[in-house]
């Protein structure tokens, strides 16, 4: 008798870690109670009980370089939005001789290499692999990146008003400091935007604004704007449909990749960031944008 209530405890135990472990799972890969909420929490953790700069910065292994010598002849690329455009991805990379990394925190230039400084997180980013990219087509001498995207941000952030807009404003106006000019404007953002369930017109007008502020501060390069909405879910054609727009409706605006086509598992290791492969992938498409 002893035995059977142990043993039908014990099947209880099971059911309830195996039902807890399978909504988890859901939970997380749909976006729905109580992963959001707990990934808003931590954020707001982090930035409240740890007031540290919001990017990887850490240049003790990093190789200073000069920034006057990006003055001329130099591919500046500036590149913004959340996670994917950050260094949230499976690996890191190691570019070539001719791949550079602008910091924002320091406003100093640096020989590049995975995490790139100015973005979240400490992984891989994209920006790196696709400054090989353009170094190996043979059309670009060499490429310097200033990224500063955050993970899990809207496009309300970034605009006008919002926490992170000053970010944008400071990392351009201290390379205009420096001589450089931005060749290259790319933004890859929406994500967020799909757990928000910012309407079309939302997104496109807090885009306007977003680039009204660049281009008051003197900055007339391309943007190329992603289309970007899948992150543990199956995206939003409603922002889709806003992303496609940008180019129609903004003068300078061109089409960046559409990376919701890259939605399988061996693209996306968590159904949101990118694997090695997906971060191949998701290079290859920016370069294909920008040629």
């Amino acid at each position: 008798m002893a035995l059977s209530r142990i043993v039908r405890g014990v099947a209880v135990l099971v059911c309830v870690f195996a039902g807890g472990y399978g909504y988890g799972a859901l939970s997380y890969q749909h976006g729905i109670f109580p992963y959001p909420q707990i990934k808003a929490l931590k954020r707001v953790l982090v930035r409240t009980y740890f007031p540290q700069p919001l990017g990887y910065h850490d240049t003790s292994d990093r190789e200073r370089i000069d920034c006057r010598q990006f003055a001329k002849d130099t591919t500046v690329i500036f590149t913004f939005g959340q996670s994917n455009s950050a260094n949230h991805g499976a690996t890191r990379h190691f570019p070539g001789p001719r791949v550079f990394n602008f910091n924002m925190f320091d406003g100093k230039c640096y020989a590049a290499r995975d995490p790139l400084l100015g973005a979240t997180e400490s992984g891989g980013s994209v920006w790196s692999r696709l400054g090989d990219l353009l170094i190996d087509s043979g059309r670009h001498a060499r490429v310097l990146i200033a990224p500063v995207g955050v993970g899990g941000t809207a496009i309300k952030h970034w605009a006008p008003g919002g926490v992170l807009h000053g970010r944008v404003t400071r990392t351009l106006s201290a390379l205009k400091d420096h001589g450089l000019t931005v060749t290259h404007l790319l933004w890859h953002q929406g994500e967020q935007d799909v757990f928000d369930a910012t309407s079309r017109d939302d997104y496109i007008e807090r885009f306007g604004r977003l680039l009204g502020a660049i281009r008051a501060l003197g900055i007339d390069a391309p943007l190329y704007a992603a289309i970007a909405s899948i992150c543990h879910n199956a995206g939003s054609g409603e922002i889709r449909d806003a992303q496609r727009a940008l180019p129609m409706m903004f003068a300078g605006v061109r089409p960046g990749p559409n990376t919701d086509t890259l939605d399988s598992y061996s693209d996306r290791f968590d159904g949101c960031h990118f694997t090695d492969l997906g971060m191949d992938r998701h290079a290859r498409l920016w370069f294909q944008a920008l040629r």
